[in-house]
C-alpha cells in the first residue's frame, strides 16, 4: 500500500474542497476506512482528518429543543454523555453497545453512519451491486451480516447501532458537500 497523504482541514468548507479531489476520502476515528483501503476495497492517495472541524463537533439543544450531535463526535463519548442519557437514551445504548471498547473510543458517529457494508462479499471485494457489479451473490449466502428479512436489491444490512436508534428515533441528518446542504431522514439515509 503507497503511503497515504493526511489533510487536517480547520473548516468544512475546507474539507468539502479537499474531498471534491480524486481519492480522497473522509476520516474520523479511522476504524472502518482503514479496514478497507487495507483489503483494497477503497482507492485512496489522501484522508482527510474531520475531527478538529468545530462545525461538525458538539452535543446540544436546538432553539426549538431538538438535538445537535456532530458528525465527529466519539461514539464512547455519546454512549457516556448526560443530555443522551437523559433525553435520549435509546441513542446513548445504542452508541454504549457499538462494537468493542476499542472501536468505541475513536469511532465518531458520522463514521459509524457512513460507513460501507459489512457484507462477506462486499468486504472480498468481489463483484456486488456495491461495488460495480449487476447482481447481489450474498442473496444466497447464510451470514449474520446479511439481512434477515425481505430485502434487496443489495441484501446487506447496515451495522450501525447509532444508526438504528437514529431510525428509530424518527432523526433528520443534515449533509453538506460540494452541492450544498440537505436535510435527510434517517430512515432514506440507509437505503
Amino acid at each position: 500500500m503507497a503511503p497515504l497523504t493526511h489533510h487536517h482541514p480547520a473548516t468544512l468548507s475546507e474539507a468539502i474542497a479537499l474531498l471534491s479531489r480524486p481519492d480522497h476520502v473522509p476520516c474520523g476515528g479511522g476504524t472502518d476506512v482503514s479496514d478497507l483501503i487495507a483489503h483494497n476495497v477503497l482507492r485512496a492517495t489522501a484522508l482527510v482528518d474531520l475531527g478538529a472541524i468545530p462545525e461538525l463537533r458538539g452535543v446540544e439543544l436546538d432553539g426549538a429543543g431538538a438535538l445537535r450531535v456532530g458528525a465527529a463526535e466519539r461514539v464512547f463519548d455519546l454512549a457516556n454523555h448526560p443530555l443522551l442519557g437523559e433525553r435520549y437514551p435509546l441513542l446513548a445504548t445504542a452508541c454504549a453497545h457499538a462494537g468493542t471498547i476499542g472501536t468505541r473510543e475513536s469511532a465518531t458517529l458520522g463514521g459509524s453512519l457512513a460507513r460501507r457494508p459489512t457484507c462477506p462479499v462486499f468486504r472480498r471485494n468481489e463483484p456486488c451491486l456495491k461495488n460495480g457489479g449487476t447482481t447481489c451473490p450474498a442473496h444466497d449466502l447464510e451470514s449474520e451480516t446479511l439481512a434477515v428479512v425481505e430485502g434487496g436489491p443489495c441484501w446487506s444490512s447496515h451495522s450501525s447501532g447509532p444508526g438504528v436508534a437514529l431510525v428509530a428515533l424518527d432523526a433528520t441528518i443534515d449533509i453538506e458537500g460540494p452541492f450544498g446542504a440537505r436535510s435527510v431522514a434517517a430512515m432514506r439515509l440507509f437505503i
